[in-house]
């Protein structure tokens, strides 16, 4: 089974993370942090995954983003949606 590697820490320890994980103020954000912090720390993502009750994909995906932008790209939650937005941009001013 692969490990992965964080490939860029952007300043960020485990010791670090672990204050960060204290700091959240919601379930996702704790999860993701952890899911970081246990990866830097050798676990394998699988591994990780069966502890926080996350998907394996779930993991590889968060240690992308980390290791692309960071704590705040991790963070971000920028949702898109495909599908036409129901109200009209008058509408939603209104």
């Amino acid at each position: 089974m692969k490990t992965w590697q964080i490939t860029e820490t952007h300043g960020w320890t485990i010791d670090a993370l672990r204050q960060q994980e204290k700091q959240s103020k919601h379930t996702w954000q704790y999860k993701q942090v952890a899911s970081i912090r246990m990866v830097m720390e050798g676990y394998k993502g699988i591994e990780v995954a069966a502890c926080l009750g996350l998907n394996r994909k779930s993991v590889s995906e968060y240690v992308r983003l980390f290791s692309e932008g960071g704590l705040d790209q991790l963070l971000s939650r920028n949702f898109t949606s495909h599908k036409p937005t129901y109200l009209s941009l008058e509408e939603q001013d209104e």
